[in-house]
């Protein structure tokens, strides 16, 4: 079973092209597209082209577009693990492992230097960029 690229259905569109009329001409086509295909296996992806061509042009009319809009779902976690230094103020996880802190724009990253826990440091910056 051949599976079909995009560069392999290009090629079969343009030989289809140049054969012209393709009726009772499978072989011809099949001749010229390569060993590794059949007649049946050309016959069957014209068909599906022509379904997918047909369902393009429904679509079109109707108004839907080509391309579905993007997804707008969920954003992804950050990967790092953020901790900051509890002082009373209100802190909240962003993307990235920085944390926002409720104090005028400080923020804090994690710094891990080894693997157990008493190796997590947080760095603070203050708001001229200095830590």
């Amino acid at each position: 079973m051949v599976v079909w690229t995009d560069g392999m259905k290009l090629n079969l569109l343009f030989t289809m092209i140049e054969v012209g009329d393709v009726t009772n001409k499978w072989d011809l086509i099949t001749a010229k597209m390569g060993s590794e295909f059949t007649s049946e296996s050309i016959r069957s992806m014209h068909k599906k082209m022509r379904k997918d061509r047909e369902k393009f042009l429904a679509d079109q009319a109707a108004g839907i577009p080509a391309t579905p809009a993007t997804p707008k779902g969920r954003k992804r976690k950050g990967t790092a693990t953020a901790t900051a230094i509890s002082d009373g103020n209100a802190t909240k996880k962003v993307k990235g492992g920085l944390i926002k802190k409720g104090n005028g724009g400080v923020k804090a990253e994690e710094d891990v230097e080894g693997s157990g826990d008493d190796d997590k440091q947080a760095h603070v910056k203050d708001e001229d960029g200095v830590w």
